[in-house]
């Protein structure tokens, strides 16, 4: 059975990335949106086993809709993926319990690596 993803992104060139690298892996993809308003139709839809995001790339994402989406859509992971990598920001995303994290220049096995182990549930 394929693992359903999804991608938000705010950068058609990021979500279109991110789809190639990791297509063909077991995993189907689903939906990529670019708006806080897709992000919440598609959970509510068809919640993905993974969402890929970036915090700071969905268009007016901000803290409370990360715990809208951690407290209302648990079976949906979230691999959150940041250029942004300042302790404040980190700290804020895992005390949400958001414990699946990449920065934007890992490489595709990093990428991978990081997807397998969000659907294996270990912190990343």
């Amino acid at each position: 059975m394929l693992r359903k993803i999804a991608v938000a992104d705010a950068q058609v060139l990021t979500r279109e990335g991110l789809i190639s690298l990791i297509r063909g892996k077991d995993y189907e993809i689903v939906a990529a949106v670019e708006t806080k308003e897709e992000l919440f139709g598609l959970v509510k839809k068809t919640p993905p086993d993974l969402l890929i995001l970036d915090y700071d790339q969905v268009h007016n994402l901000l803290k409370i809709h990360l715990e809208l989406l951690v407290r209302e859509f648990p079976a949906s992971r979230i691999l959150m993926i940041s250029s942004n990598i300042q302790h404040e920001n980190v700290s804020m995303i895992l005390q949400l319990g958001i414990t699946h994290f990449i920065h934007k220049r890992c490489n595709k096995d990093e990428l991978v690596t990081a997807i397998k182990a969000a659907f294996r549930n270990e912190n990343y």
